[in-house]
């Protein structure tokens, strides 16, 4: 018996809309996300799905099927953007300085809408689906402390999906991508020790802005030449400090810089190029560096056969037209990732443009708004992917 979940899933899209506008109202920050938490569960409870909660905000929801089998999970993250709105929005943010300025509330929302078409057909599912509500995608990352406090286990997980709205791809289309679609994302900081001393007087010294610059731009030299020339690698500074007199040659420069590429391959070379780069420079000047790199998202690496997965789920939800599959990654970052790396998923876009609502402004931006009609067909589309993963024999 085929299941028509975008015509289910419209006829409660007033609902869903609600549940979007009434996220979107009392935006939460990352690890505080309490009322959204409260929400999520009290949604959940009510359409008979169990729930767990951990690391104070973290949601899981399991639907348990009528018939054995294999057990599929959907990531949506919670947390919102200290951002002050500017959207004039009759549903605008009641929170000051903080706004779902980067469509998590639609995330949200519409996965809400999937585990409550799921949980209707119930006894049609060979398998399980959980529902991962995922706090501080936004900071430091909730993906991998909830892998460590069991998410993907009781029942074992053995593929998990997530979606991200994307404001250039107009609403009703879908986007998928496969191999690399997101960076691995590491921040460096390193304090240069020199020898202060007058600015009359170099040479009793050891100049820091003098290394620092060498520095900065010896590491310019780690993309260009000793990363491979095909695969995307992107280096930027955004800090560099020191002094505070122009007659005074400082003892300390701090430069704070990022470094973005593809694959775990590829980060452990940068990751040694970057330490050898620094502290040669200050080596060779006779200066010393305090280097601290704190390791941030590990990107996302789609599997194949997941994305081919979603994209037929796609074509046969909302047609080949509405079908885009994208041939050239981004260097923004997410920790979707952490949830694929030790078993198949796939990352895929939702498109939320629309110039006639004003959906047209960047993700992060004070203005950034939806085509609230995407929520529906994402919510149909989740539930079309999960039906026909646990539809499948054998690992998929």
């Amino acid at each position: 018996m085929r299941i028509d979940f975008l015509k289910e899933a419209k006829e409660i899209q007033a609902e869903l809309t609600g549940i979007r506008r009434q996220l979107h109202t009392h935006p939460e920050i990352g690890n505080h996300e309490f009322q959204t938490s409260k929400l999520i569960q009290e949604f959940l409870q009510k359409n008979g799905i169990e729930v767990q909660t951990m690391l104070d905000t973290a949601v899981v929801g399991l639907l348990r099927g009528g018939r054995p089998g294999r057990t599929v999970a959907f990531r949506s993250d919670m947390d919102a953007l200290p951002v002050q709105e500017q959207t004039g929005l009759p549903f605008s943010s009641h929170e000051a300085g903080m706004m779902h300025a980067c469509g998590h509330d639609v995330h949200m929302a519409a996965l809400l809408g999937a585990a409550k078409l799921l949980s209707k057909h119930r006894d049609q599912l060979c398998g399980n689906v959980k529902f991962f509500f995922q706090p501080d995608e936004e900071g430091w990352g909730g993906a991998k402390r909830m892998i460590e406090a069991g998410c993907m286990e009781s029942p074992h997980v053995d593929a998990v999906f997530g979606a991200h709205v994307d404001p250039n791809l107009p609403a009703g289309q879908v986007a998928v991508k496969y191999g690399n679609f997101y960076a691995t994302s590491d921040i460096f900081t390193a304090t240069v020790h020199g020898v202060s001393t007058h600015g009359a007087e170099p040479h009793n010294g050891i100049d820091p802005i003098v290394v620092g610059a060498q520095i900065v731009m010896a590491l310019q030299t780690i993309p260009s030449r000793r990363m491979p020339p095909a695969e995307p690698c992107v280096l930027s500074l955004g800090e560099f400090h020191c002094g505070n007199r122009f007659s005074i040659i400082s003892g300390e420069a701090k430069i704070v810089g990022q470094y973005r590429v593809f694959g775990t391959k590829n980060r452990e070379k940068i990751n040694q190029l970057v330490p050898q780069v620094i502290h040669g420079v200050a080596e060779a000047n006779g200066a010393t560096v305090d280097l601290d790199i704190t390791y941030g998202y590990s990107g996302i690496v789609n599997h194949d056969d997941a994305t081919d997965l979603a994209a037929r789920s796609v074509r046969q939800l909302l047609g080949e037209e509405n079908l885009i599959t994208y041939r050239e990654p981004t260097m923004l970052t997410e920790d979707f990732g952490y949830f694929i790396e030790h078993v198949t998923g796939s990352f895929y876009h939702i498109g939320v443009r629309n110039p006639d609502v004003g959906a047209v402004h960047p993700l992060h931006s004070e203005k950034f708004t939806v085509d609230e009609s995407a929520i529906p067909k994402a919510a149909a589309l989740h539930s079309q992917i999960a039906f026909n993963f646990l539809s499948q024999e054998g690992p998929s």
